[in-house]
């Protein structure tokens, strides 16, 4: 039975709670980039370095998340101040304005996607500089399970292709191309800017994934997929260490694509049809529209409010489990699995060959602790 003294407190507190998810939820939904900055904190980069395997591990996803989330927004964030001062002034009129805003915007892609693809590579470079590993073997497992594999497994720590100068130089490499790239597309429009004349056929087409008025701030979710997550979940197969991490990768990316496509088709349909009852077909589902649309109607402006939290609390969720939660989990159960397979077979792989008797353990075993 309820405490009555505990009773008169809970309407206010649930009327609190739901005020602070609608002014959060409404300020992410006016910011597209920082949604995507949210999201990837909350649902990404925690539970990834909550569930490494050891403390190099932990150092190890700890600079790759750091690395890829504050870099892609540091650098657009930083880089679009620059380009407002690079084409301040030069648009005369609407057809000027269209040329800034297509040139700010790929000049904007082509840094990001080079940087979301040198990560990895610069993330290897600094494990390695910091811990001397270069095995992504040697960098999940434990002092008591390295301890448990022959020494032909450090055979490859001194390849050539393997070092922190290695792994520096092609990040470095990447990243000059996203300049250049960068520089390409500031020559090729900020002239037409300054002209006035009308896009061509050719950059009205590429003008279609132009950033609403060239502005890091407007990243909707498909410049997000293009240029953040294809290039990094590309830049980390590429940067794979051994072939473990190589299918960890594919397993995550797998993951991200999934993620990205299905549980958005599953919600609209799940909540678009309520939506529409509340609001009618040609109102869209956002907060502003329901403020607006249903100011007159209290009780149906809660309905739709309350509907909206659940949408978008449904959202954090699904990117939580599916992006960062259960990729880890079954990462974890079947790299040990192939490891342990790898020690009775003697497998090789660049020069990684595992040995010795690695402890068996169930799903359950992996899925207890990582939670």
């Amino acid at each position: 039975m309820l405490n009555p003294a505990i009773a008169p407190l809970k309407a206010p507190t649930e009327h609190v709670v739901s005020q602070a998810l609608s002014k959060g939820f409404a300020a992410l939904e006016r910011n597209p980039s920082l949604e995507i900055f949210v999201k990837e904190v909350i649902g990404i980069n925690a539970p990834r370095i909550a569930l490494a395997r050891s403390a190099t591990e932990i150092f190890d996803v700890a600079v790759s998340e750091t690395g890829n989330t504050l870099g892609f927004f540091g650098i657009g964030y930083g880089l679009d101040a620059l380009l407002k001062q690079v084409f301040k002034k030069t648009a005369t009129n609407t057809h000027g304005m269209a040329w800034s805003h297509l040139g700010k915007s790929y000049a904007l892609f082509s840094v990001l996607f080079a940087w979301m693809w040198a990560m990895p590579f610069f993330r290897n470079a600094i494990t390695a500089q910091k811990t001397g590993k270069t095995n992504f073997t040697d960098v999940i497992q434990s002092q008591q399970q390295v301890g448990k594999v022959g020494s032909n497994a450090h055979k490859q720590d001194y390849a050539p292709e393997k070092t922190a100068e290695a792994f520096y130089r092609k990040g470095i490499i990447g990243m000059g191309l996203g300049i250049l790239g960068a520089l390409a597309a500031i020559a090729l429009t900020r002239g037409k800017a300054a002209s006035g004349k009308p896009l061509g056929k050719i950059a009205q087409l590429f003008n279609k994934l132009s950033v609403e008025n060239g502005s890091f701030s407007k990243l909707k979710d498909v410049h997000a997929l293009l240029f953040w997550g294809l290039p990094a979940y590309v830049g980390w197969m590429q940067a794979a260490r051994d072939k473990y991490e190589y299918k960890e990768w594919v397993l995550k990316f797998a993951s991200f694509a999934f993620c990205f496509f299905v549980p958005k088709q599953i919600m609209k349909r799940v909540f678009q049809p309520k939506f529409e009852a509340l609001l009618g077909k040609q109102v869209p589902a956002t907060f502003e529209a329901i403020e607006r649309t249903l100011a007159k109607v209290p009780e149906k402006k809660q309905a739709a409010l309350a509907l909206w939290r659940k949408q978008n609390v449904w959202g954090m969720l699904s990117s939580l489990v599916l992006l960062g939660i259960s990729p880890a989990v079954l990462n974890r159960y079947l790299t040990q699995k192939r490891l342990e397979k790898d020690a009775h077979t003697e497998v090789s792989f660049s020069g990684f060959i595992p040995s010795g008797n690695l402890s068996k353990k169930s799903f359950r075993d992996f899925v207890s602790p990582a939670l």
